[in-house]
């Protein structure tokens, strides 16, 4: 079996029964025609779900303007993508992203803007949906695209790994350096012990590569400037998905629950005027680094 082969034999193994509950809700909040649809999260590996764990999706799309029947909707995915949407499933709520075809392959680029798409889809996802018959082939050029973009920017900002399983860890760790997001402090070694075969099997060519290149290997210091540039972004885009997100509040409350194990009481008043109420909620956060 070659690599590419191992890799699509990969994308299309995932918890079938899990996912599939799911997507008869997801379906039905689709305003137009897709491509196909990505699963990702914890839910995929049976080493890091959990009771509270909800997959996450991505719908992706041939283009805007024949997906959204919403002007407002199609002007929003041009900018900092992917639009950002909840839907329900018995009483639970779940995250999908909108993002076309083309955007997305530019988002996994080496010279991507910002490390969003790039760190999401260098690490284990599943083709859970397809209309279109070159989905998988789709997938797989972006999945391949993403980890040998993160593994390459990673180390040229981080510098030389020590073995493989250093290399691993510092390529899905650039997912949380160039984001601002609410996380298990566990979470990069968790994603990496869920997957280890496959990682290490995908990403060893890449390691005995980058050795093969010039022995000195130093540091690019002009990628922390695209790493902060890379979190104004993701500060953008909360902003973005308060337009976006119906349920954002909600979300964000069960996010911080299920990963960080703290309830927070939020009354209707606080929800409503929350631009007023986020404030002090935000900035213990950032005190106690529960945000990152």
């Amino acid at each position: 079996m070659t690599q590419n082969e191992h890799i699509k034999q990969k994308l299309q193994t995932y918890p079938q029964d899990l996912f599939e509950s799911y997507l008869e809700n997801l379906l039905q909040a689709m305003p137009g025609p897709f491509s196909y649809i990505v699963g990702y999260g914890s839910c995929l590996s049976q080493t890091t779900q959990s009771d509270t764990s909800v997959p996450d999706f991505y719908v992706v799309v041939h283009d805007y303007k024949t997906f959204y029947s919403s002007w407002k909707a199609k002007q929003l995915n041009r900018h900092l993508p992917p639009n950002i949407y909840h839907f329900y499933a018995d009483d639970v709520i779940l995250k999908y992203c909108v993002i076309s075809r083309d955007d997305l392959l530019a988002q996994v680029q080496i010279d991507a803007p910002d490390v969003y798409h790039m760190g999401r889809f260098s690490k284990r996802i599943a083709l859970v949906y397809k209309h279109d018959e070159d989905a998988l082939e789709h997938l797989l050029n972006i999945h391949t695209t993403a980890m040998r973009s993160a593994f390459t920017l990673s180390h040229r900002l981080l510098g030389p790994s020590a073995d493989l399983d250093q290399a691993i860890e510092k390529t899905l760790a650039l997912s949380y350096i160039g984001d601002v997001r609410i996380e298990a402090d566990d979470k990069v070694k968790k994603i990496y012990s869920a997957e280890k075969q496959y990682y290490q099997e995908v990403y060893a060519p890449l390691l005995e590569e980058w050795n093969d290149q010039d022995p000195r290997q130093e540091k690019d210091e002009k990628l922390s400037f695209w790493i902060r540039k890379s979190r104004i972004r993701a500060r953008m885009r909360w902003i973005k998905n308060v337009i976006t997100a119906s349920s954002w509040i909600d979300y964000m409350l069960f996010k911080i629950e299920r990963t960080k194990g703290i309830k927070l009481e939020v009354t209707e008043r606080q929800k409503k005027f929350w631009f007023i109420s986020i404030w002090p909620i935000l900035w213990k956060f950032q005190r106690d680094k529960i945000i990152k």
